[in-house]
């Protein structure tokens, strides 16, 4: 094999690992995308349940406001 069908030889796999490498993560950030938009948001309205390991007495339910706040007893 000459020295030119080595360089050239290299310089092919070495592009075919880098198109491998820049689709993988196409894939990867495809799929975070996709985790992302399955994942459920708290909105205005919803109801959530605090609990405080240890700390019955400062467990509590509550509404999100339509400003997405809730008020909680420090």
């Amino acid at each position: 094999m000459t020295l030119t069908a080595k360089l050239f030889s290299k310089f092919l796999s070495r592009t075919i690992n880098t198109v491998k490498l820049f689709i993988s993560l196409i894939v990867v950030a495809t799929s975070f995308q996709t985790l992302a938009n399955d994942e459920y948001r708290l909105d205005a309205g919803d109801t959530i349940s605090i609990s405080v390991f240890g700390e019955p007495e400062l467990g509590k339910q509550t509404l999100l406001s339509d400003s997405g706040k809730i008020t909680y007893p420090f």
